[in-house]
């Protein structure tokens, strides 16, 4: 379903300034015309897939926390 930022925003419980700095025009990993599609002018308003977009925050939420394992177990296993 798409949404208009501020509702995209409080459904993925996150910023609305968080939710626009993951565009790819951004450096970040939310595709024009996948995750969002702009308007047509400047006025209007950014529309968001928020299931899709829910889907890619859970996976890099499990990436970002296997990351956060492999590190800790680095720093264990130096230490020893």
């Amino acid at each position: 379903m798409l949404y208009k930022t501020p509702d995209a925003a409080r459904y993925l419980n996150c910023s609305v300034d968080f939710l626009k700095d993951c565009r790819e025009i951004k450096g970040r990993f939310l595709k024009c015309n996948t995750h969002y599609f702009p308007g047509l002018s400047s006025n209007s308003p950014i529309l968001w897939d928020v299931e899709l977009i829910q889907q890619v925050f859970i996976e890099r939420g499990i990436l970002n926390e296997k990351e956060r394992i492999a590190e800790r177990i680095l720093k264990e296993g130096v230490g020893n």
